[in-house]
C-alpha cells in the first residue's frame, strides 16, 4: 500500500499530461518522471531545446561549439572507417561534418544550439538533431576509451522529454 498523496495541478495548461507523469512517478515508481516538466508551463527544456540557429528561416548546422566539434570529429573518424552509430540502440545512424544526418527514420540535420542568455540557459553547450518531423536536443557526452573512444550521449525529444541513448 501506499502513503496518500495529493498535487496541485490546476495552474499548469497541460494538466492532462502532467497527470500521466505524476502517476508515473508517485505510483508506478518511474523514476524522475517530473523530471521533465517545468515548474511554470511546458516543458523543462523548453526554449533551449527548440532553439535552432537560423539563416534566413532555415536551420543551419553550421554554428560551432566545443560539443559540436568533438561529435564532429568523431563523425568523421566513423566515416572514415565506414561504422554507423546508434540511436535508441538502432543502427544506421550517420552524421556528416556538413551538418547532415541518415537515419533508419529518413535524413535530416544536426548542429549545435545556439547558447541563450545565461538565466534562461546557463551557458549550456548542446546540440540538436532533427528528423522525421521531430526535434531532439543533447547536453554533453561520457567517451568510453575500453571501446575506441566511443561517445554516449544522451538524447531528449523536445516534444515530450523522452530520453533514449545515442553511441557513435
Amino acid at each position: 500500500m501506499t502513503d496518500p498523496f495529493l498535487f496541485q495541478n490546476s495552474y499548469h495548461p497541460e494538466k492532462p499530461q502532467r497527470m500521466v507523469s505524476l502517476i508515473a512517478q508517485y505510483l508506478n515508481n518511474e523514476i524522475d518522471a517530473i523530471g521533465k516538466w517545468s515548474w511554470s508551463e511546458g516543458m523543462a527544456s523548453g526554449k533551449a531545446c527548440t532553439a535552432r540557429p537560423s539563416e534566413k528561416g532555415k536551420p543551419t548546422p553550421k554554428t560551432s561549439s566545443g560539443l559540436f566539434e568533438t561529435v564532429k570529429a568523431r563523425a568523421v573518424a566513423m566515416a572514415g572507417r565506414g561504422v554507423s552509430g546508434t540511436w535508441a540502440g538502432h543502427s544506421g545512424f550517420v552524421l556528416s561534418d556538413d551538418g547532415g544526418l541518415k537515419t533508419p527514420w529518413g535524413e535530416g540535420t544536426w548542429g549545435a544550439i545556439p547558447t541563450l542568455d545565461t538565466a534562461e540557459a546557463g551557458g549550456t553547450d548542446r546540440l540538436f538533431f532533427d528528423f522525421a518531423g521531430t526535434k531532439h536536443m543533447v547536453e554533453g557526452f561520457t567517451t568510453e576509451k575500453q571501446k575506441g573512444g566511443e561517445l554516449f550521449m544522451t538524447s531528449v525529444r523536445c516534444a515530450d522529454g523522452e530520453k533514449v541513448e545515442i553511441v557513435l
